[in-house]
């Protein structure tokens, strides 16, 4: 029982931030309207099919509200430049943090919250650095124009400067 239980635990720690680094992608990048409701419905059915349920709404409520700041930051503050990225990433990462830390405490108390905080931490970074990454190199590759124009976002119709650092909403 104590193995199972154990192999239980490092599988969903492994989904968990598999399902952070790609949520976190989703959003950095993210160009499209609906990116926060999105996010937050794939994150919620990830807890659906992993057998968390309890967890789905508090998910959903996390992830939308992450990714709505992230997005606000760095598109109507920053005009998606890499540094408006990086900013949105780090708040978006506080916020994610801190609902999360909410919800735990609102459904096991605080001693539960407070044990998951590392853990919590630990896969929130781990998702964004991961996401980071994947940016930098899709950038490098151009491998992002074709994404952003398969997401709806046409970037023959505009320059690329305007793509990585977008002076108009």
């Amino acid at each position: 029982m104590y193995l199972h239980t154990r192999l239980r635990f490092l599988s969903a720690t492994v989904t968990r931030i598999s399902a952070t680094l790609l949520f976190s992608f989703q959003h950095i990048f993210s160009v499209v309207k609906g990116a926060a409701f999105s996010g937050a419905l794939g994150a919620a059915l990830a807890d659906l099919l992993s057998g968390y349920t309890i967890w789905i709404v508090p998910t959903f409520i996390s992830k939308f509200l992450t990714v709505a700041v992230c997005c606000l930051i760095a598109k109507k503050i920053f005009k998606r430049s890499l540094a408006g990225y990086a900013v949105g990433g780090v708040v978006g990462m506080l916020v994610h943090i801190g609902a999360y830390s909410l919800s735990w405490y609102l459904l096991y108390g605080t001693a539960a919250m407070l044990s998951a905080l590392p853990t919590l931490a630990i896969q929130t970074v781990v998702g964004y650095a991961g996401s980071a990454v994947f940016i930098l190199v899709l950038r490098k590759s151009k491998a992002d124009k074709k994404l952003q124009e398969m997401a709806g976002f046409n970037p023959q119709k505009i320059s690329e400067k305007e793509i990585y650092n977008n002076e108009k909403d």
